[in-house]
């Protein structure tokens, strides 16, 4: 392979993960579950610290994730920046991004939200479906403390509070 091919196959390859990044924040905004599960692997991991814990599964992500957020939210919004990716090899590659994350509650009171910022790391499986997120770790590192109803509070933070 010549070294303008080269070059020219991980620009390809970055641009494809950035539409799988893109379009995996675009349907969880849309609230659309199973297209947003399509992104990942049949044996994915999703370690979500101060959040949902650690789901196994396309399957158990969709529904930990589903059943834990439309309850609560009306509206989100995930903007990603400073997204990047490491090819590491012909089938895989890893990526980050930091993330903002904003839901709002009640559409009709948009002044009244939770938002958190946190960093996301991937790793990802070329597959026949093209590229998937086979492992996701996400840590919100911090938050406007406007969790109504608890959607991202943990286990041990719950017991922190109930102890306190």
């Amino acid at each position: 392979m010549s070294d303008l091919q080269a070059r020219l196959d991980r620009l390809e390859t970055i641009q494809a993960l950035t539409r799988v990044i893109n379009s995996y924040h675009q349907t969880a905004d849309r609230f659309d579950w199973e297209a947003w599960a399509e992104h990942f692997t049949d044996d994915a991991t999703f370690v979500f610290e101060h959040g949902f814990g650690e789901m196994t599964g396309r399957e158990g992500i969709l529904e930990i994730c589903k059943s834990s957020m439309d309850p609560y939210y009306d509206l989100m919004q995930h903007v990603m920046v400073n997204l990047d990716f490491e090819i590491t090899g012909p089938a895989t590659a890893k990526g980050r991004a930091n993330l903002i994350f904003t839901a709002i509650f009640d559409a009709e009171k948009r002044d009244n939200y939770y938002q958190a910022g946190g960093i996301y790391r991937w790793e990802f499986a070329k597959t026949a479906r093209g590229w998937l997120i086979s492992k996701a770790y996400l840590d919100f590192v911090w938050n406007n403390g406007n969790d109504q109803g608890g959607v991202f509070e943990s286990e041990h933070e719950a017991e922190l509070t109930v102890s306190q």
